[in-house]
């Protein structure tokens, strides 16, 4: 999963709770590529599993997972690394390596989820006050108002050093005041929810 830094004072809600969903350990797993292990030694053909996304225009609203069908794998002539030849669900067929896909559906479905919301599960503090009420309590945030109607949050948890936070709610305050404080100014996220943060900001 490829990941790029974005500034806490800007995150948008979506970056923010998936960021918050990492550090509580609450996030999906990344999915898991087949491995040319994988196929050494099975009888051929064999199913993996590949994800499609299907985008408008920009931004993708459907990703889907369809088998395919492995029906050469090896090391061809004048080569280093084993390839394979496959067919698509459509009858299309293909040449690639194993790491395209995934040995399982389940696997392919963490990455098509992933497409779509990242990978943080159903967990929203920047806007349910039910996932983020325990927070509050457990990092000791306070508030003040600022100008411009927003809203400036600071953590003060016991042996670690303060955090501080603004934004145009209680909740999203509250997560930059934490998020400062457990990761600094900058957040890592997947490169996919960046881009579909900004095709939605369009």
């Amino acid at each position: 999963m490829k990941t790029i830094p974005i500034a806490v004072s800007t995150a948008s809600n979506i970056q923010l709770d998936w960021a918050m969903a990492m550090i509580l350990g609450l996030a999906e797993r990344e999915p898991v590529h087949a491995k040319d292990t994988d196929l050494e030694g099975k009888a051929l053909p064999i199913t993996l599993y590949e994800t499609a996304s299907i985008y408008s225009p920009n931004t993708p609203y459907e990703a889907r997972v369809s088998p395919i069908r492995v029906t050469r794998f090896g090391v061809q002539d004048g080569a280093k690394l084993p390839t394979i030849n496959f067919l698509g669900q459509d009858g299309s067929e293909g040449r690639g390596v194993v790491g395209m896909f995934y040995l399982t559906k389940q696997e392919a479905e963490l990455e098509a989820k992933a497409t779509l919301k990242g990978y943080a599960l159903d967990f929203h503090p920047t806007t349910s006050w039910g996932d983020c009420g325990q927070l509050l309590h457990d990092y000791r945030v306070t508030f003040e108002d600022c100008e411009g109607h927003h809203f400036k949050a600071r953590t003060s948890r016991l042996g670690r050093r303060a955090g501080e936070g603004q934004g145009a709610t209680h909740q999203v305050a509250a997560v930059r005041s934490i998020l400062t404080m457990e990761s600094g100014d900058t957040i890592m996220v997947p490169e996919n929810l960046a881009t579909l943060v900004a095709n939605w900001r369009r």
